[in-house]
Parts: structure tokens; C-alpha cells; sequence
């Protein structure tokens, strides 16, 4: 299993969609897949970011709601 890095914005953000009552266990689910190195499923649209982001990945839980991370092999960075 990797280490879980968490930048500040991604504590901020988290505070964020628990404060509007989202649903955080999806998140949870996708956060430990990541860490697991398990299969996304599709339908959370994983792709590569361009630009600024270069090196980033970007999955969609639900609606407006993604992950930007970035994975080596020992790490996850979100």
C-alpha cells in the first residue's frame, strides 16, 4: 500500500463537501482504491490532466465532485 499525502487544499475542499452533506463514503471508496492500486471504475472518467497539472489524474466520484492525485509507487498525493 502507498503513503497518503494530503496537500492542504484537499483538507479544505473535504471540509467543504462534508459541510454541504455530500456523500463521503464514495470518496473514501475511490481514495482507497487509489491507495490499494485497484481498477477505477469507468464511471468515474479517471484521465490525465494537461498543463499546470502535468504529472496529475483527475477522477470523477459524482457530478462536481473529483479527486486530483497524483501516484508514484509509493506514494499517493492528493
Amino acid at each position: 500500500m502507498r503513503e497518503l499525502i494530503i496537500q492542504n487544499t484537499y483538507v479544505k475542499d473535504l471540509k467543504l463537501v462534508i459541510k454541504q452533506n455530500w456523500d463521503i463514503e464514495s470518496t473514501e471508496q475511490v481514495v482507497h482504491s487509489l491507495l490499494c492500486d485497484e481498477v477505477l471504475n469507468k464511471r468515474l472518467k479517471d484521465h490525465p490532466l494537461t498543463g499546470e497539472l502535468k504529472g496529475f489524474r483527475d477522477c470523477h466520484v459524482y457530478g462536481d465532485l473529483a479527486i486530483i492525485y497524483k501516484r508514484s509507487k509509493r506514494e499517493l498525493i492528493l
